[in-house]
């Protein structure tokens, strides 16, 4: 196993990963698929323009030989619209043949933020819409895990997602973020924006 490269590489092809899946396999581990900006193959705000195609015949391919895929890997980049969010998990999740999902990045961007100041989503929109997202994800079975992607304070498109301020001190999206727990799958829903 010392040697193995399982990292991606732009323009890998799926013959390429399926290739190294029963290595994989003969861990006895289990296994998330790829995660893909756009696992469900269809064209919406969230994948930033990236075609479907991939995880598609990654999927197709994979069940055909009988690869053992536990978990689909999910990457999520859009608006806050909570039925849309969703709606759009629970058909990911439906497609690959009710897999449990791994949000192994997400988080509400403005892909039209074209200078500062400019993204159309307050930090306040976000912090509401993670209010509604968060104990939806806590509380679905066939969601088994999430990560929430924190872009810089500065990035244009994610700046009101941001969990950290530019001096490293949690926003209130990082202190909703973090009162997440097990036991408490709401949250501490009276922070605020301040």
């Amino acid at each position: 196993m010392l040697g193995q490269d399982f990292s991606y590489h732009p323009g890998q092809t799926q013959a390429t990963t399926l290739a190294k899946w029963p290595i994989l396999e003969s861990l006895g581990i289990p296994l998330c698929s790829p995660s893909c900006a756009n696992a469900e193959g269809i064209t919406d705000e969230s994948n930033q323009g990236v075609e479907g195609t991939w995880m598609n015949e990654f999927m197709k391919e994979a069940d055909r030989r009988g690869y053992r895929v536990d978990y689909i890997g999910v990457h999520w980049y859009g608006g806050i619209n909570v039925d849309a969010f969703k709606s759009k998990m629970e058909r990911i999740y439906l497609k690959y043949g009710k897999r449990p999902l791994l949000h192994t990045e997400f988080s509400p961007a403005d892909w039209n933020a074209d200078r500062k100041g400019f993204n159309s989503r307050s930090p306040a929109q976000i912090l509401d819409w993670m209010k509604q997202i968060l104990p939806w994800l806590e509380q679905t079975e066939w969601i088994s895990g999430y990560a929430w992607f924190s872009p810089s304070i500065d990035n244009l498109v994610g700046t009101s997602s941001a969990l950290f301020d530019q001096e490293g001190n949690l926003t209130a999206l990082g202190k909703y973020y973090q009162s997440i727990t097990p036991e408490n799958p709401s949250g501490n829903q009276s922070i605020q924006v301040e």
